[in-house]
């Protein structure tokens, strides 16, 4: 008998959250104001909060440079590359109640945020909040008044980043971008893919081994010290 998610609500701002919603992310490294941040757009969060993100690193002064980001952003690659075996595959998180207007990042997500900053923690001196995001804006759950919303609900449809915080893959909600909605998917998909390929190699020849160590230990029998140590 399946098990009912697990609802968690904020008293605070009234939202029901899924704690146990599984997310996932291509992990971007970005700069978001005075941060460096991964874009969480695309990932079919909660909320109506434009630009999501999770800050890796915040810093008052100076600004980031480029040569920064990249730097940053090789670090993730490899990150992931050695957790999951290809830099291609995407980083998986849930998240929790956190504040008025903001969760926290649990799972994968939440450790790459703390390799990050402690793999760069001499490029910021400012003290850094628990890795998370904010999805809610303060007008976000229906309290405002009728004109300031609907004015927020105008910028947030007019956002192509905006209108990916849908739980589900609907054509309404993805209005005169679907067409890039999908090729964005297309891409998630094929690096899937990409990872489930380069996996079944591995897997060959690993069964490719077994059948060679197999058939040395039928053999073991009629061999001498010295070939088995050649085998």
């Amino acid at each position: 008998m399946a098990q009912p998610k697990e609802m968690k609500q904020d008293n605070n701002n009234g939202n029901v959250l899924d704690t146990t919603q599984v997310y996932q992310t291509n992990a971007i490294i970005k700069k978001v104001g005075r941060a460096i941040g991964i874009d969480l757009n695309e990932c079919m969060l909660p909320g109506e909060a434009r630009n999501k993100h999770m800050t890796i690193l915040f810093r008052k002064s100076p600004q980031w440079s480029q040569d920064e980001i990249e730097l940053v952003s090789k670090e993730t690659d490899n990150w992931i590359k050695q957790k999951c075996g290809s830099a291609q595959a995407p980083v998986t998180f849930t998240i929790d109640n956190w504040g008025r207007k903001s969760v926290k990042i649990l799972g994968d997500l939440n450790e790459l945020c703390l390799h990050l900053r402690s793999k760069f923690n001499s490029m910021s001196g400012d003290d850094q909040r628990i890795p998370h995001v904010e999805l809610f804006s303060n007008g976000g759950r229906g309290g405002g008044k009728g004109r300031g919303k609907n004015r927020n609900k105008d910028k947030h449809n007019g956002n192509k980043r905006g209108k990916r915080n849908s739980d589900k893959f609907s054509g309404k909600n993805c209005g005169g971008n679907s067409e890039k909605f999908k090729e964005k998917l297309g891409k998630m998909i094929s690096r899937m893919q990409s990872l489930k390929s380069t996996k079944s190699e591995e897997i060959l020849l690993l069964d490719e081994q077994e059948k060679q160590l197999q058939a040395l230990f039928a053999n073991s029998d009629n061999l001498d010290i010295k070939t088995l140590r050649n085998e």
